[in-house]
């Protein structure tokens, strides 16, 4: 641990090397936090480097006083260029952009005494408009709030649309308590605000501005990311065994729902978690989740004298609960070679073929809760895929060939039904599994086309879609079996490998961008609450249990990948260099 001093002029020296001067100035912009609030921050303007830290030092010194801070996260941010614009013109600009995908700050006035860098708009949703409006927009009140904060003086948003205000683009350093100085870098030139009738650029390094710069994946690093990731997951594990579902980090809201299904999976995530870091913090909580998603689970006696068990979520009895809840219970087994859970395991797995047509393989998706009549015959596309690969998973200890042959029946059903159009990460897994018992060319095909014909869509969406990792691993463990059968080399002619290895790198490295390494989560209310978590970005930042749990398993799948070493799929030193267009 490195003491606070020396990390703040670590931070000074890496800026007086970086920064560039902005119209004859140089504007500092240092952010301090140490976890359980959110960052305070400042900034001063001078005409050289010297004349804006000198006030800044001296202000942070304040500051920290006043406020009884250590200064556990530091971050020192400087404007690398500022574009004028009216304030109809910003407006419109901002209008043009994904909500949470703006990644510009504002000054107000030419002097930059009201100054908000993105990561303060963002983390305290000044550029949301609520759950309904999907582009960024304005928040006054938002707005407010935090100026109210920010600026002892007061500040108010423009009243004219031709007030003039700035966009502000900037760069800076990180530092934490190990005294480590984290570049984090800005957007990169032709991706900067403009006067003129553009909207600003958000290509690949934009897209990646903000937060540490990760020059080439490895094992050691996502070996960090998933544990600390499985611990954040374990620490919503209630002493009762639900989890905290998750929260809106922005002001620090709980969301006030509970989903079963969502429950089951999150603890199939934890033990993805376990199986791949070995921390022995995520044993029982895991534990605790599977104990308590069993108490959601309800015996059902058909006429004909059969027994089987369901998952009840609320008033539903959905085939995903069934489906996830039966994963979870064979994970922890295969983990720990328990058998608490066997039985409850058979029970669902013919909870599963219950909903199964026996003559069509077809699954019905939701029951009614009471008397598990029919509620809704399809729901999502996900049931079939997590049935599928649920019955595998089972088949897989049990050895009995009844389960294969329900999810073989099923599996022809998604043939005739064009399940692969769909491009579902669940079907990947569970065809993936299927060929390792059955090498049917159909299904390897089908598992092809359910990737190979979403690459230009894994490449290019700007969301982080946690899910498309996971498909894309699960593709790739098909394609490697495949890669090793002579008898099957018909069925990889003509497919761009090298695009498939470009998507796979590209969308694992781009998940990085969906963390809340430090130098994010210190802007949001409860950084503490965050840290280390994983969020989607045009939900308001929201952080829930199923977002992460997607989040670990396509990260562990990939780094098993690279710790394997197989040089077909090393990560590449640039992963963003594929031409996306």
């Amino acid at each position: 641990m490195q003491d606070t001093g020396t990390r703040i002029f670590s931070l000074r020296d890496y800026a007086e090397a970086h920064c560039a001067r902005q119209a004859g100035a140089c504007t500092l912009i240092f952010s301090v936090s140490d976890g359980p609030a959110r960052a305070f921050v400042l900034h001063a303007r001078g005409d050289s480097f010297a004349l804006a830290w000198e006030p800044l030092l001296t202000g942070l010194r304040g500051l920290m006083k006043r406020k009884g801070l250590a200064g556990g996260h530091l971050r020192l941010d400087w404007v690398e260029e500022a574009v004028p614009m009216t304030w109809e013109l910003f407006q419109q600009r901002i209008g043009e952009t994904k909500r949470g995908y703006f990644r510009f700050g504002i000054a107000l006035d030419p002097a930059f005494a009201v100054l908000l860098t993105e990561q303060e708009c963002n983390a305290n949703a000044i550029f949301h408009g609520g759950a309904r409006v999907e582009e960024a927009r304005f928040n006054p009140g938002n707005f407010s709030v935090y100026a109210g904060r920010r600026f002892p003086e007061g500040a108010s948003p423009p009243s004219s649309p031709e007030t003039p205000v700035w966009l502000i683009s900037t760069a800076g350093a990180y530092c934490g308590v190990d005294g480590t100085v984290h570049p984090l870098p800005g957007p990169a030139r032709g991706e900067r605000p403009t006067e003129r009738g553009e909207k600003p650029g958000l290509s690949a390094r934009g897209l990646y501005a903000g937060r540490r710069e990760i020059r080439k994946l490895h094992p050691g690093l996502l070996r960090e990311l998933i544990r600390g990731a499985g611990l954040w997951l374990a620490r919503q594990v209630r002493d009762d065994g639900t989890f905290v579902y998750g929260r809106f980090p922005c002001f620090g809201r709980f969301i006030d729902a509970y989903n079963v299904l969502r429950h089951a999976a999150s603890s199939y995530g934890l033990l993805e978690a376990w199986a791949f870091t070995g921390e022995a913090a995520l044993r029982e909580p895991a534990l605790a989740s599977l104990r308590r998603l069993g108490r959601f689970t309800r015996e059902f006696r058909s006429g004909s004298g059969g027994c089987a068990a369901f998952v009840v979520d609320g008033e539903e009895i959905k085939l995903g609960s069934n489906a996830m809840a039966l994963l979870a219970f064979c994970r922890w087994r295969e983990l720990t070679g328990s058998e608490e859970f066997s039985s409850l395991s058979e029970l669902l797995a013919e909870g599963i073929a219950y909903m199964q047509d026996p003559e069509t393989g077809v699954f019905v998706h939701v029951l009614h809760g009471g008397d598990f009549s029919l509620k809704e015959k399809t729901r999502v596309i996900y049931y079939d895929g997590e049935a599928v690969f649920g019955l595998l998973r089972f088949y897989r200890q049990t050895k009995n060939p009844r389960w294969l042959a329900l999810a073989g029946k099923s599996f022809d059903s998604f043939l005739l039904d064009g399940h692969a159009e769909a491009h579902d990460h669940w079907l990947g897994y569970s065809v993936n599994e299927l060929t390792e018992y059955i090498p049917d060319g159909r299904y390897f095909r089908f598992g092809i086309n359910n990737c190979f014909g979403f690459l230009d869509f894994v490449l290019r969406r700007e969301t982080t879609y946690p899910t498309l990792l996971e498909l894309m691993m699960a593709a790739q463990k098909m394609l490697s079996r495949l890669l090793g059968m002579p008898e099957a080399a018909h069925l990889l002619a003509g497919l761009d490998m090298d695009k498939f290895r470009a998507a796979l790198h590209y969308r694992a490295r781009y998940l990085l961008n969906g963390c809340f390494w430090p130098e994010t989560a210190m802007f949001y209310k409860y950084p503490d609450s965050i840290l280390g978590s994983f969020f989607i970005r045009h939900h308001a930042f929201r952080v829930r249990i199923d977002d992460v749990e997607h989040y670990l398993c396509g990260l562990a799948a990939y780094a098993r990948m690279l710790e394997a070493g197989d040089p077909r799929w090393a990560a590449p030193e640039n992963p963003c260099s594929f031409n996306r267009s």
